[in-house]
């Protein structure tokens, strides 16, 4: 008699915090045209940049290029991206409301393809970071 045993090993069970694939393409991808966007133009030919070289609270907008950086890291890094790219979908549009009570409805008609670049990654990413929640 021939007891042979054969023992499997069972496949490791997925962890719920790390983010699907898709998801982690879509961070990486928004966080980095997010970033890209700030250096194109946002009103005539003035890019994020030299909107925030400016004084005073255009220097928030700083928070657009480095908040899509890290978010394309943590997505590079294969670590969850979820409430980062909540986060970082979130800025364009808090600078969008904020610039809007400053200077009122006129900002859209100046607004150039960089700011409403930067506004559909936002919005990309305010979308899809409930994707895979249990």
């Amino acid at each position: 008699m021939n007891d042979e045993t054969t023992t499997s090993v069972p496949a490791a069970p997925a962890d719920a915090a790390t983010p699907t694939n898709t998801q982690g393409i879509i961070a990486i991808l928004c966080g980095a045209v997010m970033a890209a966007s700030f250096f194109m133009p946002w009103i005539a030919m003035l890019s994020g940049l030299d909107l925030a070289k400016g004084t005073g609270e255009l220097k928030l907008l700083w928070a657009i290029p480095i908040c899509g950086a890290l978010l394309a890291l943590i997505g590079i890094a294969r670590n969850p991206t979820r409430i980062a790219a909540a986060i970082t979908g979130t800025v364009p549009f808090l600078s969008l409301f904020y610039t809007l009570t400053k200077t009122g409805s006129g900002l859209f008609h100046i607004l150039a393809f960089g700011a409403y670049l930067c506004l559909i990654c936002g919005a990309i990413l305010l979308a899809t970071s409930g994707m895979g929640r249990k």
